[in-house]
């Protein structure tokens, strides 16, 4: 596996907010998503995503987000067969690894595209000054009214988690909308692992979302999961990275 250097920079955003002192506790999980959407004609439509992510005791966490593909079609035109190519499924991949201080992205959409991009994450006092804005002036505005119900605590997959369900009204014009709308959501947080375990969004303006979790396990994740694949290359921003130290 060699490393070229590159100005190429992706970044996963990942729940790096945890305290570094905190003890944490490794998973793995896999989670489904299923998106169903109607129109005003009666059609309606269904998108699924699948993801396996996981996290180990040093904090360093991985994500697998499985897309669905898109079918091949033909399309007749005046006795002639057009063949528009579909998509098969394919996965992207992200790892975080606060050890080394470094983000991994990849994918396996394109054949032969065998590169992983990788990002050297920023150290907090390494972050520029940014200087607070002035407030702004108050001005007439809609007026969204929302109301959080705590719906307890329940096990998911042998996981304890804390439900809320929160009942948003919007008004007449919010977000462009004719008429005033409800959005609801309901979701529940892992008690002790704080990652969102269940969740059901009903929203006219995206339609209906489940987010449900599969399965789950305790088990301290293999090491080798938290490295890039063999067999691809590594571009790697360490020279951007020296650039803007310098400029500091």
């Amino acid at each position: 596996m060699r490393i070229l250097e590159t100005g190429m920079t992706l970044v996963l955003a990942t729940g790096t907010a945890l305290a570094q002192g905190s003890a944490v506790k490794p998973y793995t999980m896999v989670q489904t998503t299923t998106t169903t959407r109607t129109y005003a004609n009666g059609m309606s439509s269904t998108e699924t995503l699948k993801v396996v992510s996981m996290r180990d005791s040093q904090r360093r966490t991985r994500y697998e987000r499985e897309q669905e593909g898109i079918p091949a079609m033909d399309i007749e035109r005046d006795g002639h067969t057009i063949h528009n190519l579909g998509m098969d499924k394919w996965t992207s991949f992200s790892i975080f690894d606060p050890v080394q201080g470094i983000t991994m992205n990849w994918n396996d959409n394109l054949p032969g595209n065998k590169e992983v991009r990788l990002t050297h994450t920023r150290s907090p006092s390494a972050a520029r000054h940014v200087s607070p804005q002035p407030a702004q002036k108050p001005r007439d505005a809609l007026v969204a009214t929302e109301h959080v119900e705590k719906l307890g605590t329940r096990a998911i997959q042998g996981v304890i988690a804390e439900g809320t369900k929160t009942t948003t009204q919007y008004p007449a014009g919010a977000f462009g909308m004719s008429q005033a709308f409800t959005a609801t959501r309901e979701y529940w947080i892992a008690r002790d692992y704080n990652f969102l375990a269940e969740e059901t969004l009903d929203d006219p303006r995206m339609g209906h979302t489940v987010t449900t979790l599969v399965s789950f396990s305790d088990q301290e994740p293999d090491s080798s999961q938290f490295k890039a694949p063999e067999g691809y290359t590594v571009l790697s921003d360490n020279r951007v990275e020296a650039v803007e130290v310098k400029r500091q």
